[in-house]
C-alpha cells in the first residue's frame, strides 16, 4: 500500500509540476499507474511466496506434492496476474480517453478489472484455506515444542551431573 500511496503522491506532484489541471486523461493516467503498482506488488508477492514454499520444501516442512499444488494454485496465478493481466489492464485504462468510444472502453476495462479482482480473491482463498499450510504450521509448532523439551532436558541433565556447564571465554560451553 505504501508503494501505491507513493506512486499516487508522485503522480499528483508531476501533474502539479507540469501545470496541468486534473482532467479525464490525468485521471486515467493515475488509475493506470495505480494498476501498474498493483502489478508490481503481485509479482513481488508471488516471488516471496514461491521462495517461502521452496524454503519449506528444502527444510522438509512441505512435501513436493504440496509445493507443486501451491505453485499451481497460488504462485503461478498471482505471477500471471502481475506479469500479464494487470499491466495489460493498466494500458487499457490509460487508452480509454483516446479511444473512439470511451464509454464502451471504460465498461470493458471495468469488467476486466472486476475479473482480475475475482482472480486475486481466488488466489487469496487458495492460500488462506490451504490445509497444507495449517499442517505446516502445526508441524512447526511441534518442532518448537520438541526444541523446548531438548532445552529443558539438557538443562536438567546438566544439573544432575553436579554442576551447571561453565562458559569459556570464547562463549562456548565446557563439559
Amino acid at each position: 500500500q505504501q508503494g501505491q500511496q507513493g506512486q499516487q503522491q508522485q503522480g499528483r506532484q508531476q501533474e502539479g509540476q507540469q501545470g496541468q489541471e486534473p482532467g479525464p486523461q490525468n485521471d486515467f493516467d493515475r488509475l493506470s499507474r495505480e494498476q501498474e503498482g498493483i502489478a508490481n506488488e503481485a509479482r513481488d508477492l508471488a516471488r516471496s511466496l514461491r521462495e517461502m514454499a521452496d524454503d519449506l520444501e528444502r527444510n522438509e516442512l512441505m512435501e513436493r506434492s504440496e509445493s507443486e499444488r501451491f505453485e499451481q494454485e497460488v504462485a503461478r496465478p498471482l505471477e500471471q496476474l502481475g506479469d500479464d493481466r494487470l499491466p495489460r489492464s493498466a494500458e487499457d485504462i490509460e487508452a480509454i480517453p483516446r479511444s473512439g468510444n470511451p464509454q464502451d472502453e471504460a465498461s470493458r476495462a471495468e469488467a476486466e478489472a472486476r475479473q482480475i479482482s475475482r482472480n486475486l480473491r481466488d488466489v487469496s482463498r487458495n492460500l488462506a484455506g490451504s490445509g497444507d499450510f495449517r499442517e505446516i504450521l502445526q508441524r512447526l509448532e511441534s518442532i518448537v515444542e520438541l526444541q523446548g523439551k531438548v532445552i529443558s532436558e539438557t538443562r536438567d541433565a546438566a544439573g544432575t551431573e553436579g554442576s551447571a556447564p561453565q562458559k569459556s571465554p570464547g562463549g562456548k560451553k565446557d563439559k
